[in-house]
């Protein structure tokens, strides 16, 4: 779905899934608070819903303004793609595992 309407929304879940995977191996503690995070960007990508584009502007920011009732996702459907993103992130947290760099002692 990243993809389907602008590489701005594979830019964007990309960039949150590498910040996952920093968050994993570096400061582990933290990798569920940023998944959550980086599952809301998934489920809400950033075009149409809060980043535009025009001739004048370029790329603009305006949260919640592309929010209208003929474009608004359904409670079902984000829960659905929440959900499968966290899946996604838990199964690549169980791959990275424990493999975090010693921290000296």
């Amino acid at each position: 779905m990243a993809a389907a309407f602008t590489s701005l929304n594979f830019v964007v879940a990309l960039g949150a899934v590498l910040a996952s995977v920093f968050m994993a191996f570096w400061l582990p503690r933290w990798k569920w608070i940023i998944a959550v995070i980086a599952s809301l960007l998934i489920a809400v990508p950033p075009y149409p819903y809060w980043m535009h584009a025009s001739e004048e502007r370029g790329w603009y920011f305006d949260f919640f303004g592309g929010f209208t009732l003929s474009n608004l996702p359904s409670f079902g459907t984000f829960g659905v793609v929440f959900v499968l993103a966290l899946f996604l992130f838990s199964g690549l947290f169980w791959a990275i595992g424990n493999r975090s760099p010693q921290r000296g002692t």
